[in-house]
């Protein structure tokens, strides 16, 4: 089966069709474009993909607006050597539509309401004139007055159309669920809908609303995925909100990442999502395989290295993860905050005492700002048995910021060690003041 590429029909509408159908649909726009300027009712912001399907000249929405175009022209060309101002209005208004019509260009979309803002000008000049042309011809010397009054009357009526739409504009929810009762086969405004929901619900405290608006949401992005398949910026959104409900929708949350790959394969991000999802539900060879994808991608990301080295340990293959962060703190050489990161894992996780030593002296050295550093190379020096190093690092960290129950505590610990009973006590005594509980 041929994969579509999202970009191909969200960007051009006419990407797999025929002439036929390009110039039907066409045609078929041209027709909702004139019923809009006569009847602005109802209006959507977009239409776009698929509320207008491509279509064939038998259809009869094609058909009569080919009719009505061949009809307007001969009005158009046989009225201009008069210089007759329907005429003009018609020519203007064919002139700045032939910009937006797709018919000699793809524009990126079938149609749009905002494209008629030029054109509705030349055919407002043609309507106004011609309104006048048939007052005159039905009410004789009073068609003026009469084509006056009843231009006004419209334009009261439309000018309350226009203040009542403007409600709609209020904001993105407002906007987005107002629209998607005119257009609901917009992939598009279904996808926009499910993105607006899933915000709101993120800002509800009651559960049963958060899961309602939650549950909303999902279906719209299943509805903007009917509409268009291959629609992946709708997957990785769907994916995204089934991620975050947790462990027990991570399983559905991966098939939709995997859409987005097989549709993008350069979507860095998606392949992140992937590797994070897996791991929730410990696929750590589907985890492994995105993220090294994802470094690919982005190389030189440090949290993804971690992330590789963190499955690659889960997997059991220790030495592979203790190789990729050390190749990530040579590549880094001056990121305090990675080489911390790899210092506690040989104190915590690999149990190399004297190469987290290693790692967290060379910290304090990078950065001597935060507490957290003295603590960590103190803590790792009496796993090391260092006890005096240890000492002599904690105290450095109480001079420089103050008592901390950790660095009071890991005193205390290596003042026991070196035989000092009084001096252990009294830190120990001062970690349990300042809050420190085991």
């Amino acid at each position: 089966m041929k994969i579509v590429r999202t970009g191909d029909l969200l960007n051009d509408p006419f990407t797999y069709a025929t002439l036929e159908q390009r110039v039907a649909t066409i045609f078929k726009t041209v027709g909702i474009y004139l019923r809009l300027f006569l009847f602005p009712h109802p209006l959507s912001s977009d239409y776009y993909y698929n509320q207008v399907p491509l279509t064939h000249l038998g259809d009869p929405a094609s058909f009569l607006p080919v009719l009505i175009t061949l009809g307007l022209a001969v009005l158009a060309f046989a009225g201009i050597r008069d210089r007759n101002p329907i005429a003009f209005g018609l020519l203007f208004f064919a002139i700045s539509f032939s910009i937006v019509s797709n018919l000699f260009f793809s524009i990126g979309t079938t149609m749009a309401e905002r494209f008629l803002y030029t054109p509705s000008l030349g055919l407002a000049i043609s309507a106004v004139f011609g309104a006048r042309a048939l007052f005159e011809k039905l009410a004789g010397k009073a068609g003026p007055r009469a084509a006056a009054g009843f231009l006004i009357l419209v334009c009261a009526v439309f000018s309350v159309k226009t203040v009542l739409r403007n409600f709609a504009w209020k904001d993105n929810y407002t906007l987005f669920t107002t629209d998607i009762k005119v257009a609901p086969n917009s992939a598009k405004i279904q996808a926009a809908v499910a993105s607006i929901l899933e915000e709101e619900a993120n800002k509800k405290k009651d559960p049963a609303a958060h899961r309602g608006l939650m549950e909303d949401a999902i279906r719209h992005f299943k509805r903007a995925l009917r509409i268009y398949p291959e629609h992946s910026l709708a997957w990785f959104g769907l994916g995204n909100l089934l991620a975050g409900e947790g462990k027990e929708r991570a399983a559905e949350a991966i098939e939709c990442y995997r859409h987005v790959v097989a549709l993008e394969p350069d979507k860095a991000i998606a392949y992140r999502n992937l590797a994070l999802t897996s791991d929730q539900i410990g696929d750590l060879k589907t985890a492994l395989e995105s993220i090294r994808r994802y470094r690919s991608l982005k190389p030189g990301e440090v949290e993804a290295g971690l992330l590789e080295a963190s499955y690659l340990f889960k997997a059991g293959r220790i030495g592979e993860s203790i190789r990729v962060r050390e190749e990530l703190a040579r590549a880094h050489p001056r990121d305090a905050q990675l080489w911390s990161d790899v210092g506690l894992f040989f104190a915590k996780s690999a149990h190399d005492y004297p190469k987290a030593t290693e790692y967290l002296a060379r910290v304090v050295q990078l950065d001597s700002t935060k507490v957290a550093f003295y603590e960590n190379l103190g803590y790792a020096q009496i796993l090391n048995g260092q006890h005096r190093a240890a000492v002599e690092t904690l105290e450095k960290g109480v001079a420089r910021f103050g008592e901390t129950r950790l660095l009071e505590y890991n005193l205390g610990v290596a003042w026991n060690e070196l035989g000092d009973r009084k001096k252990s006590e009294r830190a120990l005594a001062r970690a349990k003041e300042l809050g420190w509980s085991q």
